[in-house]
């Protein structure tokens, strides 16, 4: 923090000059040129086009041109010359080449000589394009139409100077842009209408020379008119069929009449005249109809319906003429009957001969209709393909309109601004304070996940709950490390140290207590070298001793190189040489080099036990380590129970979990496992709190990593008592 502090003692002033635009958005259909307004993801879409607009190169180049241009021109003093600046000292070589690109919208070409040094001398004057990016914010103002720009510098007037630049230099581009897009625009619906005009026109000609090809000018009115025909002459064949059927019954019932009664007072067969009649209007009926289905101009179908009806009319005098000549009958007066009798033959006759011809002249209205069905199908699917060239002919028309009218003033009214850029009162604040700060908050962080990662990554066994988590045998003591940092800087007192120690091997001598007298024959099991086994199991026979305990140490570890305590006598170096001593010590057999069954057989083995038990109330055996021999299972043969010893600091390998598989799969009775060598701090959470000398800091901080709350509490308390004692 006080390196942060030094370094940013003397940071610059920075000025930020701010200015809002408005973009002109359609918000309502009515008025809009499209009858449509802009969903959310388009509006936001325009708006990061338009901010990458403005940060891009080619704006900031004439950002940069723009305003060496007006510093020539004397309208700012916010570039600086120095004696190396001199080439671009000539106003008359320089102005030309600035005129030319701003007006070309155009970048400086740094391959040529002149723009180099243009460009040199504006990097210098700190208007890099990554500096001018770096200083130029801009940002929507939450979901209005709103943007808000703001420019920092060195000073108030320059601020607000580059600032107006940058907002009209990407106006002016904005608009340069538009109009190109527009001018593009238009000119693509120019060649679109023109050839969609040219595509509908051909599809106009191929339908008209199919009509002219196949003699059809009017599909539809044709079609139409020969349905109405058709109607027609069915409804005029039904009504023939019925009067022919009406008038035949008639005629039968008139003649079944008068054959009943009496006979026909004239006899219409016989009468040469009204059969020539007849005959006469058969004929003039058979032209009529056979002419009345086929227009002819030349045919006069109303005189042939005149003359019809005039030989009709004869036929209906001489029926009456002949009635007339035949004498008086008063009881039969017929005239009437006859009269209707010739008629309703006529009928007859006449719907016979018309049938026939309707049926015909129908069968060939049908056919010729026929002819025309592919005809109407293929004229249906030409009007619609020009149906449809004809909408998107329009749809273009109605484009290229829309884009001849955006394209008078597209640009020009879309963006403007409403408040000018300022000019600031004050510099920026500093971010001074915070980076102090925030660089004291990084290393305590840094520091607190150094310690956590060396804690997560640390896979030695350094407490008891470590060893507890890998290990198949529950700790029964833990024999501190008299070494430990506290004990050498005297935080903690050689005493309490001391007392530690004792503490736990009389917790250590209460389970050998509770080992069976048959039982006592205790091997005391590692599983690797140097793990003080020597030393410890001296120290737990001393403890023994004081509670007047007679115990006899086997030392058979020839590949350890410590000696066990001098304190405790060696009896002997071989195992029937010590059968005349009673006192403790220890029976030394590292000097043969040899296993247990080496030195003697089983059965003497056997024998040697079962005298020495009688003498001694526990007898330790102290094996090689488990990794470098297997002694320990010949020993195993005579030994009951069993202790395993492990060194803290060390990493629990897969050699210690095959060792305590193997002790556990022996007939051998493991009492429990006792760790050596633990820092004292580290057991506070085995034996509680360490009586260690601390800050009150140092204690608040423990407290609270336990979740101890209480003893916060309670040392708060402690603290004020003492204070009030003072």
């Amino acid at each position: 923090m006080a390196v942060v502090f030094f370094l940013t003692r003397s940071q610059p002033k920075t000025y930020v000059s701010e200015a809002t635009l408005n973009i002109n958005f359609q918000s309502s259909k009515g008025l809009s040129l499209t009858d449509d307004v802009l969903q959310q993801y388009e509006i936001n879409e325009y708006f990061e086009n338009l901010i990458q607009l403005t940060r891009s190169r080619k704006n900031i180049e004439l950002v940069r041109l723009q305003l060496l241009k007006e510093f020539y021109l004397k309208k700012h003093n916010h570039l600086k010359f120095d004696e190396n600046d001199a080439a671009v000292l000539d106003t008359s070589q320089i102005m030309p080449i600035i005129n030319r690109l701003i007006k070309e919208k155009e970048m400086l070409n740094l391959l040529d000589k002149t723009h180099a040094e243009i460009n040199f001398f504006l990097k210098k004057n700190n208007l890099s394009h990554d500096y001018i990016n770096a200083n130029l914010g801009m940002a929507r103002i939450g979901k209005s139409n709103y943007i808000s720009v703001v420019y920092e510098a060195d000073t108030p007037f320059k601020a607000a100077y580059i600032n107006g630049l940058i907002i009209e230099t990407m106006k002016q581009l904005y608009q340069s842009i538009s109009k190109h897009r527009t001018d593009y625009d238009r000119d693509m619906f120019e060649k679109l209408v023109v050839s969609s005009k040219d595509e509908l026109d051909k599809k106009i000609k191929r339908l008209e020379q199919y009509k002219i090809k196949n003699n059809v000018i009017n599909l539809p009115e044709h079609t139409k008119a020969i349905v109405n025909q058709i109607v027609n002459m069915e409804i005029q064949l039904s009504h023939l069929k019925e009067v022919r059927a009406s008038r035949q019954k008639a005629v039968e019932r008139i003649k079944e009449d008068y054959e009943t009664e009496l006979p026909m007072p004239v006899n219409l067969e016989a009468n040469q005249k009204i059969v020539d009649l007849k005959r006469k209007l058969s004929a003039a009926n058979s032209t009529l109809i056979a002419n009345k289905f086929k227009p002819n101009p030349s045919i006069d179908i109303q005189k042939q319906e005149k003359e019809v009806q005039e030989i009709k009319d004869q036929v209906s005098h001489e029926i009456v003429k002949l009635v007339k000549d035949v004498p008086y009958d008063p009881k039969q007066t017929k005239q009437e009957m006859v009269y209707r009798l010739i008629g309703y033959q006529l009928d007859v006759e006449i719907a016979e001969e018309s049938i026939p011809v309707v049926q015909n002249e129908i069968s060939r209205i049908l056919e010729y209709a026929r002819s025309f069905a592919p005809l109407e199908s293929t004229i249906g699917g030409m009007e619609n393909e020009i149906y449809v060239a004809q909408q998107g002919y329009l749809i273009l028309l109605n484009k290229l309109n829309l884009a001849k009218t955006v394209a008078e003033g597209k640009g020009s009214a879309e963006i403007y601004t409403v408040d000018f850029p300022s000019i600031p009162i004050k510099p920026k604040p500093g971010k001074r304070g915070v980076l102090v700060v925030a660089s004291g908050v990084v290393i305590f962080l840094l520091i607190v996940v150094v310690l956590v990662l060396i804690e997560i990554l640390d896979a030695s066994i350094s407490t008891v709950d470590r060893f507890e988590k890998v290990s198949m045998f529950g700790v029964v003591a833990a024999i501190p490390d008299m070494q430990s940092e506290c004990v050498k800087n005297g935080s903690l007192s050689q005493a309490e140290a001391f007392h530690i120690l004792q503490q736990q091997l009389k917790a250590l001598r209460q389970e050998i207590l509770k080992i069976e007298p048959e039982n006592r024959i205790v091997l005391w099991l590692s599983g690797h070298r140097m793990d003080g086994k020597v030393w410890f199991t001296s120290q737990v026979m001393e403890s023994l001793q004081k509670i007047n305990q007679k115990v006899l140490l086997i030392y058979g570890d020839p590949h350890d190189n410590s000696v066990p305590d001098a304190s405790m006598p060696i009896l002997g170096t071989q195992p029937f040489a010590i059968l005349g001593h009673e006192k403790s010590g220890i029976l030394d057999l590292t000097e043969s080099q040899l296993s247990p069954l080496e030195i003697m057989d089983s059965a003497n083995w056997q024998q040697f036990f079962q005298e020495i038990r009688a003498k001694y109330d526990y007898i330790f055996i102290v094996p090689p380590a488990l990794e470098k021999s297997a002694d320990w299972k010949e020993w195993a043969m005579f030994a009951k129970s069993a202790f395993y010893l492990f060194r803290a600091h060390k990493i629990f390998q897969s050699i210690d979990a095959r060792s305590m598989q193997m002790i556990a799969d022996s007939s051998l009775q493991v009492a429990g496992a006792v760790l050596s060598k633990i820092d004292i701090e580290k057991m506070e959470n085995y034996i509680g709190s360490v009586s260690k000398r601390r800050s009150k800091l140092r204690l608040i901080a423990k407290h609270l990593i336990n979740r101890d709350f209480m003893k916060i509490k309670d040392e708060l308390k402690f603290n004020r008592k003492k204070k009030v004692k003072t």
